[in-house]
């Protein structure tokens, strides 16, 4: 099990400040980002907080968060998740990321091969 796992079934919830802040920030119609989405926790405690009238952007660089996120969401009946696989930083291009251990998908590591290139989402100074 990842860290993320394990906190939510130890304490039922993950990132506690985090969480609250999504939770006064954010209200029905707002659209949320959530950059670095990992596996979607808190993309889909911004859906339910944003409501089927806002919208959540999940972007993650990693191909396997993606997928969860994707998994996630639909478990969880959210209609209003957009998956972006990308990374984000100041300029758009490609980036090469490093494959990650089998044991800890969810993460990118140093261990193995490249995967392929990655495109980068540029957001500007």
């Amino acid at each position: 099990r990842e860290w993320t796992q394990l906190e939510l079934i130890q304490f039922g919830v993950t990132e506690p400040a985090t969480t609250a802040l999504f939770e006064r920030l954010l209200g029905s119609g707002d659209i949320a980002i959530d950059v670095g989405s990992h596996v979607g926790t808190l993309s889909l405690l911004a859906a339910h907080s944003v409501g089927a009238q806002g919208h959540v952007y999940a972007i993650d660089p990693q191909p396997h968060n993606c997928h969860l996120v994707l998994t996630n969401s639909a478990a969880s009946g959210f209609g209003n998740i957009t998956t972006i696989c990308a990374a984000v930083g100041q300029e758009d291009g490609f980036i090469t990321l490093q494959h990650q251990s089998d044991q800890d998908r969810a993460r990118l590591s140093p261990q193995r091969s490249a995967i392929p290139v990655c495109g980068a989402l540029g957001i500007g100074r």
